[in-house]
């Protein structure tokens, strides 16, 4: 079975040519959360930043609370943003998040992306806009083969959720 998707994925999909799909996943704040402490604070943190958690509320707001450990930094820092209601892999695959005005934004992003190359890959900040290169964050390897197919992505946040609307589609044309 795993070579026949293996060789459907490395085709386009071509028995599943006109397919159009939109799933909606929620992704709870609590569930993200622990995934953020296992996986990329599980060794350290970045740099003097050590933790971070996300909360998601109403009319796509979120915020962010960063943990340092440095003598320069805040013990702790919130950074709350609004993030735009869809992503059209079209025209932009990058999701934008506008940042509520902040004094030390600059400082802490500079700490931030400055100790990681690999964040940096993803993650632009001008401003007070945020981009997440949505495409570039799933080029690698396992997920590569969602980028030909995603067309938009749409997001909507109650108290403690995103809710993820993907829209995918294989070419009517797929050989």
């Amino acid at each position: 079975m795993q070579k026949i998707i293996d060789e459907q994925r490395s085709t386009g999909f071509p028995a599943l040519a006109g397919t159009n799909v939109t799933a909606r996943v929620p992704l709870r704040d609590t569930v993200l959360n622990e995934v953020l402490a296992a996986t990329a604070f599980a060794k350290g943190g970045f740099g003097p930043m050590k933790a971070a958690t996300v909360k998601f509320s109403e009319g796509n707001r979120i915020t962010v609370s960063l943990a340092f450990d440095h003598w320069m930094l805040p013990k702790t820092y919130q950074i709350e943003g609004v993030m735009a209601p869809t992503v059209d892999f079209a025209k932009d695959p990058r999701l934008l998040l506008m940042l509520a005005p902040s004094g030390l934004l600059g400082m802490v992003a500079k700490v931030v992306l400055g100790s990681r190359d690999d964040l940096r890959a993803f993650l632009t900040i001008s401003g007070d806009r945020v981009f997440i290169d949505i495409k570039a964050l799933l080029s690698r390897k396992d997920t590569a083969f969602l980028v030909p197919l995603l067309r938009t992505i749409r997001l909507k946040t109650e108290a403690g959720v995103l809710f993820i609307e993907a829209n995918i589609q294989v070419s009517e044309t797929t050989t």
